[in-house]
């Protein structure tokens, strides 16, 4: 597993391991649209990625790498407090900051299938006080990829990419370990990893600790033709 100080270096480097090493296949979905026969969904990808991020990061190297990505600030810094703030809003605020990504996946009622917050209320609580209560715990769990979602496999319905949040306190800091199923390179990965980062620091914040490692394990890194062409990086 190769080891960063910055989210910066570990976007450009996971960049480079995919321009050399990703595998190509024809998406079938794209979250719940199917893409099977469009061409701008033929796909790179690396299978069982994974790298970790020290704590060696400040606030302004979180907002290079999403300038980096052209994901806008002010959407992060919001989707952040709707994951956080408990009030479950679905769809909320915080999408219309990227509407351009967000609209097409509102379903008929305006609300998305699931939210972060939705799905992190009431976890964090039983996180703190698991963390708080049993300090060397192995235990503290945040899902967001539930059972129910089985159901809708191929591309019938939105399901989460994250799986799982484990944080762990050791030697007076909090650690991360982040599981995705999927995720999109150019769309969502720098945003996935601020946005768990920031989780990271809320956690050890709440739990007067330090900030520790960050480590990130996906299931499939991949990016699309259509963004390979917007962006001519491979």
């Amino acid at each position: 597993m190769r080891i960063f100080k910055t989210p910066q270096h570990a976007a450009l480097e996971t960049r480079r391991e995919m321009k050399e090493m990703a595998i190509e296949n024809q998406s079938y979905s794209s979250q719940d649209i199917i893409v099977k026969d469009d061409p701008g969904y033929k796909t790179k990808e690396l299978i069982g990625y994974a790298y970790k991020i020290t704590p060696s990061w400040e606030e302004n190297d979180l907002m290079e790498v999403l300038d980096d990505f052209d994901i806008p600030r002010e959407w992060v810094a919001a989707e952040f407090i709707e994951r956080t703030n408990g009030e479950q809003a679905n769809p909320g605020e915080a999408w219309k900051k990227r509407a351009d990504v967000w609209d097409r996946f509102r379903e008929e009622d305006g609300r998305f299938s699931y939210t972060y917050g939705e799905r992190y209320f009431p976890q964090l609580n039983t996180i703190l006080e698991e963390l708080k209560n049993h300090p060397t715990s192995r235990q503290a769990i945040l899902q967001m990829y539930q059972e129910r979602d089985n159901q809708w496999w191929g591309g019938a319905h939105r399901i989460p990419c994250t799986l799982s949040y484990q944080f762990f306190c050791r030697d007076g800091k909090v650690h991360c370990v982040y599981n995705m199923r999927s995720c999109d390179y150019f769309t969502f990965f720098a945003s996935d990893m601020v946005l768990t980062l920031l989780l990271l620091r809320w956690v050890a914040q709440n739990l007067n600790l330090s900030v520790g490692t960050f480590t990130h394990f996906i299931g499939s890194l991949h990016a699309y033709q259509k963004d390979i062409d917007k962006h001519k990086i491979f």
